[in-house]
C-alpha cells in the first residue's frame, strides 16, 4: 500500500477534509437532507488551489457546477451510475 493513500471507513460528518481528497460516497439511498449536508460539508472543507475528486451514486445538487461526467456500472441489483465532480 502507498503511504499517500488512506482508506477511511467512518461517519462522513466526523472526517476532516482539509487535505486533497478523493471521495467515493454511496449515497443512493440517502434522503435529500442528508445529501445536502454532505454537499455542504464538502464545499466547506475544500481549500483553494487543491484538487479534489468526488464520486457519488446520486448527484449532489450543490456540486452541479463541478460536474465532470458519469459512468454506468453493473451492480448486484442492475445498472447504476457513478457521478464524478472535480472540485
Amino acid at each position: 500500500m502507498n503511504d499517500n493513500v488512506i482508506f477511511i471507513n467512518k461517519n462522513f460528518f466526523d472526517v476532516d477534509l482539509k487535505k486533497n481528497f478523493v471521495l467515493l460516497i454511496n449515497n443512493l439511498c440517502l434522503k435529500e437532507g442528508t445529501n445536502k449536508r454532505l454537499s455542504q460539508k464538502i464545499l466547506d472543507n475544500i481549500q483553494k488551489n487543491s484538487i479534489n475528486l468526488v464520486m457519488v451514486s446520486k448527484k449532489l445538487d450543490l456540486l452541479k457546477e463541478y460536474y465532470l461526467n458519469y459512468f454506468t456500472i453493473k451492480c448486484s441489483w442492475g445498472y447504476s451510475e457513478i457521478y464524478f465532480d472535480m472540485i
